[in-house]
Formats: structure tokens, sequence, C-alpha cells
């Protein structure tokens, strides 16, 4: 599947829950929404909490389609979903991005990632 095959197809599904999704349209998907949050560390921060509210659906459901496909429970995703949700709310406050917080909720999410995907490697090699 192309890079562009998987950028359709992401917005195509982006509210279907059901199904599966294959390793490299999620990790092309995953590299396209990286991309743009580069992009996004030249805007205001209204904009960035935009993008994010619009992507929120369309990328968790995905995840729980690609959990799906590597084999593993959908409810191990719960902690990535609070994670962004608590990003999106405390970046609503100014000082959110002058604050320690910022880098400890962030990395926090990045870890939880990690280990979505550690989990889901190893799942899928069985």
């Amino acid at each position: 599947m192309s890079f562009g095959e998987s950028f359709i197809i992401f917005w195509k599904r982006s509210f279907h829950f059901s199904g599966r999704a294959t390793r490299s349209e999620f990790w092309h998907t995953f590299l396209w929404i990286f991309m743009v949050s580069i992009l996004l560390l030249m805007v205001p921060t209204y904009v960035v909490i935009i993008v994010d509210v619009i992507l929120f659906i369309p990328v968790l459901s995905q995840l729980v389609r690609r959990a799906r496909d590597a084999g593993i429970s959908k409810y191990i995703l719960i902690p990535l979903v609070i994670t962004d949700i608590a990003v999106t709310i405390l970046s609503f406050r100014p000082e959110y991005f002058e604050d320690e917080h910022f880098t400890a909720i962030d990395l926090l999410s990045f870890a939880i990632l990690v280990v979505v995907c550690i989990v889901g490697m190893k799942k899928s090699i069985k």
C-alpha cells in the first residue's frame, strides 16, 4: 500500500471501528501525522488544538482497527486516549506550554504508544 493510498483510506475509514488496519496503512498514516505535527510547531496554539480535535476520532478508529489486526486488546489503548484528552484539555491554558507538565504528559503519552507498539509487534510475530 502506498503512502497516498494510506492517506485516502485513513479518511475513508475515519469513523469505522470495525475491521482491520494493515501495518503499512497504520505506519504510513503515523508518518503523515508526524510530518503534520512538525509543521504545526510553526502555527499558533489554537490551530494545533483544532487539528488535534479533528484527528482524534479518525486516529482512534485506526488504532482500534490496528489493535484488532495485531491481535491485541483495544482496551490497552485507553491510557493513550486518556493522555491525549488530557493534553488537549490542558493546552487550553496559556501557561501549559511554559510548565514542566507539558513535557511529562507528552513523554507519558509517547511511552504508552511505544508499549502499545511493542505489544502489537510481539503479538503479530507469533
